[in-house]
């Protein structure tokens, strides 16, 4: 695992702990500073600024968040990271959320606005929330692979669900059904959205040669994958607010 994927999933580890315990979260985020700090320059890196900015807006203290997100975009390394931290900044200095900045009709904008929820999204598996920032992330240029990492996640919590209910997990169509018939998940349309995901998943596995960068779309087709990432944005939120009610995140 390269050190930059190692570093975002540490960060998220920490984001999501401050949410629980303030105190603890910045502590761990104290430790990530120092263990990842250039040794030559003391260089900080921005990742760890960018999860702890997100976590500062979560709580409410947009000043430091604000902080965090100019910082992060300073070290920012990529030029699509700078993106992220620049949106976050020019957003919080507005004081938007992500409902009221990104348009809901629009595919690039929807990906921005489902990139923020997923940090929101504390109740979520830290992984789950990893796996989810990095296919929404490469979204716009490398579909349909962020299709197949949808599925993956899904299969992750829908398994997750049925072992934390002492049901077996299997095959997902029959993992999905089976949330239904145990009365675990009771929204049919909850329920056809996470076939939906099923679908989408497979038939993305068998076009994975087949690359294709949103912005060389027509409206039609860009429309037709919005609808994909819409009905994978109500699974997870309805994942994150099922494991809220039934206290299933464990720090």
């Amino acid at each position: 695992m390269s050190t930059w994927r190692e570093i975002w999933k540490k960060s998220l580890k920490a984001n999501s702990l401050m949410f629980f315990n303030e105190e603890s979260g910045l502590k761990q985020f104290d430790n990530l500073f120092e263990e990842y700090k250039d040794k030559e320059t003391g260089k900080k890196d921005g990742m760890i600024f960018y999860a702890r900015a997100e976590a500062y807006e979560l709580q409410g203290k947009k000043e430091l968040a604000s902080k965090d997100f100019e910082e992060a975009g300073k070290l920012f390394p990529v030029d699509h990271w700078k993106e992220v931290a620049s949106k976050s900044y020019q957003r919080i200095k507005l004081n938007k959320s992500a409902e009221e900045a990104y348009k809901q009709d629009d595919f690039i904008e929807y990906l921005w606005f489902v990139f923020q929820k997923v940090y929101e999204f504390v109740y979520l598996d830290d992984f789950v929330r990893y796996v989810c920032l990095s296919a929404v992330s490469r979204a716009s240029s490398e579909w349909p692979l962020s299709l197949i990492d949808f599925r993956t996640v899904l299969e992750l919590q829908v398994n997750a669900l049925l072992s934390k209910n002492n049901r077996d997990t299997t095959d997902l169509n029959y993992a999905i059904d089976n949330l239904k018939s145990h009365n675990i998940v009771n929204d049919d349309s909850i329920i056809k959205k996470m076939h939906i995901i099923r679908k989408n998943g497979n038939e993305a596995t068998h076009d994975v040669k087949n690359i294709r960068d949103i912005h060389k779309m027509s409206i039609k087709e860009a429309k037709e994958e919005l609808k994909k990432i819409k009905c994978f944005y109500s699974v997870l939120e309805f994942f994150n607010a099922y494991n809220k009610e039934h206290n299933l995140k464990s720090i």
